[in-house]
């Protein structure tokens, strides 16, 4: 395929994705076209240049759409002259505002209500960096004169260091141990699996060592590198990665290459108003290559039963993935 034609393909997608409703067929074949990852990187190279007027829009979408259930009066209706981006603006600054003035404790995304799509948020820690916290995310503080400590439950969180030489900066989770002084990485931790990337500077990672006596490591990992971290085989992996793409959760998109479907579901379960569980050992072992639109995690399921040889099964105020075999073979 000329270069030409991928791009003008690329900016179609761009153009079609955008859409407020996008159909079943229409899902499966974005899912088909991403898998090749030429066509997934001119599509992220043209992403780019919309990158800060989607993220904008999309912290105004959540911000109108929470204050519009919360209040019978939104702020909008009572200044008929602004503007929504006027308006979400100024509400997130009040929202950082007053999330800077609660000093360290605990910062959290939850969903309240199940009708509720759960949404990306940030905030500044007491000592001026910055977290992005992916929903359905928890992460304590325990800030003293000596260390930077934080402790992070699961789900996925970035982090931007305000440099210190005299206080590190160490977020624990999952038995991990990320240090950094000054630099800009994420981490993502599940039951099983802990990963963390490094978009600028170098942390030390050290884990738990498999017969429990003491940690491993440390692993130096440097900017453009992520090491995967095994808990139930103690083991780990560092790789070079484009940072873009392990941190395109910020930007409504998750991004996967030969992904197992397990490590996938667990990052899309949080998106998702429903959680998704897989129900079938098989079924988790598959691997996944693709862009996940965070905002449309149901549409997602829909098309990836065309493309893998699974069922998502309703079960109460959850979805269970089983294999298409085991729903033929009753």
């Amino acid at each position: 395929m000329s270069e030409n034609k991928r791009a003008a393909q690329a900016a179609d997608w761009i153009l079609r994705l955008s859409q407020p409703e996008l159909a079943e067929e229409e899902l499966a074949a974005w899912v088909k076209w991403s898998a090749d990852p030429q066509n997934l990187q001119e599509f992220q190279r043209l992403r780019a240049t919309w990158r800060v007027f989607d993220q904008v829009r999309g912290e105004a979408v959540d911000l109108l759409s929470d204050l519009e259930e919360r209040s019978e009066r939104s702020l909008w209706q009572r200044h008929p002259g602004w503007s929504r981006v006027a308006a979400a603006a100024s509400i997130a600054l009040a929202l950082g505002v007053a999330w800077h003035l609660l000093g360290s404790g605990v910062f959290s995304e939850k969903t309240t209500p199940v009708a509720v799509r759960p949404a990306v948020r940030s905030t500044v820690l007491p000592d001026g960096s910055a977290v992005t916290l992916a929903p359905r995310t928890d992460i304590a503080t325990d800030f003293d004169p000596a260390r930077r400590s934080l402790a992070l439950s699961s789900g996925e969180a970035y982090f931007r260091v305000r440099p210190d030489k005299t206080r590190p900066f160490v977020v624990r989770t999952a038995g991990v141990t990320v240090t950094a002084v000054g630099t800009a990485f994420d981490v993502r931790s599940t039951t099983d699996r802990v990963v963390v990337t490094v978009q600028e500077g170098v942390v030390n990672v050290a884990a738990p060592r498999a017969d429990g006596d003491g940690d491993t490591g440390p692993w130096r990992v440097g900017a453009g590198s992520q090491i995967s971290y095994d808990c139930q085989r103690g083991t780990a992996r560092v790789s070079e990665v484009d940072p873009s793409r392990a941190l395109a959760w910020r930007e409504g998109r998750l991004e996967y290459v030969s992904e197992p479907l397990s490590n996938v579901v667990a990052d899309v379960s949080r998106y998702s108003t429903r959680p998704i569980e897989i129900g079938d050992p098989s079924v988790g072992m598959l691997t996944f290559t693709g862009t996940v639109l965070t905002r449309s995690t149901d549409d997602w399921l829909s098309a990836l039963q065309t493309a893998l040889p699974l069922r998502a099964i309703p079960q109460g105020d959850h979805i269970v993935l089983v294999s298409a075999e085991s729903i033929t073979g009753r």
